[in-house]
């Protein structure tokens, strides 16, 4: 398959949040101030595509994506310049359509709406309820705030006249580091511009400035990081090196675990076919793949370095055996090779990333339908290869995030029905494999524990055997040196592999991971005054509790790889 398929496409999502009740006046004023933001944006994104050649992919072009319900007033006039500069108009609406339509007066104003309408590439329609209108809105609110990389608040600078107001909605903006363009409609002049990095400090600019700080921010979340993209497809020597190495580990956790039922992975996506669900399916795969590398080199690493000891200690008692040498020396060259690639191409640390990424995607195949995006864990900095928010696993998430249409549904009673019930399936799936991962790791943390003591008991008696009856034995010498040097080696190895492999602590966080799902599942409902704000809040608390496993497990195995053996 073309590597342009796995390349994300270059594409960026601008949400509108603003006043209705505008003047003519006002209106006339702001129109070509938001075209011009509107330009600066698409210029920006068209810039930073040319800067990021080789990264984006070349055979498809660049998306703009306008992000507006519709309201009268700022919502609209962003909607018809966005068009008109080739934009892709996507809207979610607070009620279904027809009961939306009643939130305008005369016919002119809901033909306009009609006509934009049918311009959308996508139409979320909520099922907001006229009794709690204003959580309606707020709910629509968070919908665009959820699917925008930037938001355009059209805005008199005052507090939220109710629940969801703009104020309400820049607040929420900044609170999730989104950056926000203000148009200010008592002055009809750019204002401020908020960013991540500078919360409400940013200051009144002039229009340059604006230019600039719009640029600065739309290649911030373009551009890819530096350094090595863990992502990226394996190498010819790691592609032949896959299958062997995870062969090895694959029989080693067979051995160790025979009688227990195997751990399948969770179910990985609804039925519905979204990009998640084909970016999913290639992490999946790479980090798999990339484990296998990992932990069959790391297995192979100790084994061969007890395998060597006891060659070079059948070397030196028997010194007319000429292959005890030659094998040590194969045995040390396969162990260096191992070494090389662990440290030069930094498995372990690809493997974490591509798994997190991976997980993460999976979690957003079952949110998308809900059209939310939940919070990503706030890992440490210092186990990203850049910041936070500059890191190659945050850049991939949005690039894929961005470029993945809002979904075009009618919410209704059955709707949330459906998607309830395949997320407590999914949730069942992701029990049943921490269940039974916990209790494979647990059965081979025990074997392993048992192979070290008993090597290391082999060892203590044959020391005794030769301390006590060393007259007695001497013929047997060579033979008890065998098991008195080689096998600590093999009991230190044995412990070495349980570090390395942390199967206490990836069982415990399996079983706790299972017993905070059960009773997360028993609490998923439709009930509420909002259904669907109700089970948007509780898929996002799922997705935060998976991503916190999924997180802790990247920090736990983000550690060195193994030194030689």
């Amino acid at each position: 398959m073309p590597i342009d398929d796995f390349r994300p496409t270059l594409a960026l999502r601008v949400g509108v949040t603003g006043h209705r009740n505008l003047s003519p006046q006002t209106c006339q004023q702001i129109r070509p101030l938001v075209r011009a933001m509107l330009e600066q944006i698409k210029g920006s994104a068209e810039q930073a595509a040319l800067k990021s050649r080789g990264v984006y992919n070349t055979h498809a072009p660049a998306i703009l994506r306008a992000i507006s319900p519709l309201a009268e007033g700022a919502d609209r006039i962003f909607a018809e310049e966005a068009l008109a500069l080739g934009y892709e108009l996507e809207c979610p609406l607070p009620f279904h359509c027809l009961e939306y339509r009643n939130d305008f007066t005369g016919e002119v104003s809901r033909r306009q709406f009609d006509d934009l309408l049918a311009k959308a590439i996508a139409v979320f329609e909520l099922d907001g309820s006229r009794e709690d209108a204003p959580a309606a809105y707020a709910l629509v609110g968070e919908l665009v705030l959820d699917q925008s990389d930037m938001l355009l608040a059209i805005w008199d600078g005052k507090s939220a006249r109710g629940t969801g107001g703009t104020a309400d909605v820049v607040a929420e903006a900044q609170s999730r580091r989104i950056p926000v363009v203000w148009l200010q409609t008592d002055s009809g002049e750019a204002g401020l511009i908020f960013t991540p990095d500078e919360g409400e400090n940013g200051g009144r600019s002039n229009q340059g400035a604006i230019d600039e700080r719009i640029r600065e921010t739309v290649w911030r979340r373009l551009l890819p990081p530096k350094g090595p993209d863990p992502a990226s497809p394996l190498n010819a020597a790691e592609r032949l090196l896959a299958p062997v190495l995870a062969l090895v580990w694959r029989l080693f956790e067979e051995a160790l675990t025979v009688g227990v039922l195997r751990a399948r992975g969770p179910a990985g996506s609804p039925s519905e076919s979204t990009d998640f669900q084909r970016q999913y399916a290639r992490l999946d795969g790479l980090a798999s793949r990339l484990a296998g590398l990992y932990r069959g080199a790391f297995l192979l690493n100790y084994v061969l370095g007890v395998a060597a000891v006891l060659l070079a200690i059948l070397g030196g008692a028997f010194p007319k055996w000429e292959w005890p040498p030659a094998c040590e020396s194969l045995l040390i060259s396969i162990i260096i090779v191992l070494i090389f690639f662990l440290h030069r191409r930094r498995w372990h640390t690809r493997m974490v990333d591509c798994r997190y990424l991976a997980e993460q995607l999976r979690i957003w195949c079952w949110s998308y339908p809900l059209g939310l995006f939940p919070e990503r864990q706030n890992l440490p900095a210092q186990y990203l290869h850049a910041e936070r928010w500059e890191s190659w696993v945050e850049w991939h998430l949005r690039a894929v995030a961005r470029r993945t249409p809002m979904p075009a549904a009618t919410i209704s009673s059955s709707y949330l029905e459906r998607h309830c019930k395949a997320i407590r399936k999914w949730v069942r799936g992701q029990i049943h494999y921490h269940e039974r991962n916990a209790a494979r790791l647990e059965r081979m943390e025990l074997v392993v524990q048992g192979l070290a003591w008993a090597s290391i008991a082999v060892a203590f008696a044959a020391a005794l055997l030769a301390w006590l009856g060393r007259t007695a034995i001497e013929n047997y010498h060579p033979l008890l040196l065998f098991f008195t040097a080689g096998f600590p080696a093999a009991s230190a190895a044995a412990h070495a592999i349980s570090t390395q492999g942390e199967f206490p602590k990836l069982a415990h966080r399996s079983e706790k991971t299972a017993r905070l799902l059960w009773s997360s599942l028993a609490g998923l409902t439709l009930g509420g005054p909002s259904a669907t704000a109700n089970l948007r809040r509780q898929t996002g608390d799922l997705a935060q509790l998976l991503l916190a496993e999924v997180a802790d497990w990247q920090i736990l195995y983000r550690k060195p790889p193994p030194p030689p053996g």
